[in-house]
């Protein structure tokens, strides 16, 4: 889908309906045993970037990724990531699209940088696929896009979240023996 999708179904459809959509269309999908829709639909990035627009509880998003992930390691990465991403949409859904990408490697790799004991090529080449859509999709906002995998991967779990700003976070640095962070904001 593209962004001029995206607009056309945020045009066509009363606004209640799309909200209702976004928040329940899986759950629904998956109580009439249509798994297979439901994970194209959880897959699909166009629904995941107006979804994360619309939705005042973006947890819901991760629900709906724990309703697929049994026995598909494709969609219970991408849950993660997501789920790893809600404290920064929390500020602004629209940095999605860059926690995505460097939560699920980075870039646009040939392959994902998948760091557990992960070996299946299948997997592999599926979540690459995955973080090529999520490069090429058509955002409607500027977005910062990750050379490479740059947060917590979606393997591994969330070590530390850095509160205390107000505003947005302008530079981050580390001191030269690693053990402090330093970072500034406006």
């Amino acid at each position: 889908s593209t962004a001029a999708d995206q607009i056309d179904f945020k045009e066509k459809y009363d606004p209640v309906v799309v909200k209702y959509i976004m928040q329940y269309g899986v759950t629904h999908l998956c109580s009439a045993r249509m798994q297979k829709k439901a994970r194209k639909l959880v897959l699909d990035v166009g629904w995941l970037i107006t979804a994360a627009e619309i939705l005042e509880n973006r947890y819901n998003l991760v629900l709906d990724y724990e309703r697929l992930q049994e026995n598909d390691r494709v969609v219970e990465l991408v849950g993660r990531a997501v789920g790893l991403a809600m404290n920064a949409m929390r500020e602004d859904h629209r940095q999605l699209p860059g926690q995505l990408i460097g939560r699920l490697g980075g870039g646009r790799p040939t392959k994902v940088a998948i760091t557990s004991t992960d070996n299946n090529e299948d997997l592999l080449n599926n979540l690459s696929a995955y973080v090529q859509k999520l490069g090429d999709y058509r955002y409607r906002d500027p977005w910062w896009c990750p050379l490479g995998a740059c947060w917590a991967q979606a393997d591994q779990p969330c070590v530390r979240i850095f509160e205390g700003h107000d505003e947005w976070v302008r530079s981050i640095a580390w001191s030269p023996d690693g053990q402090r962070l330093a970072s500034g904001s406006e």
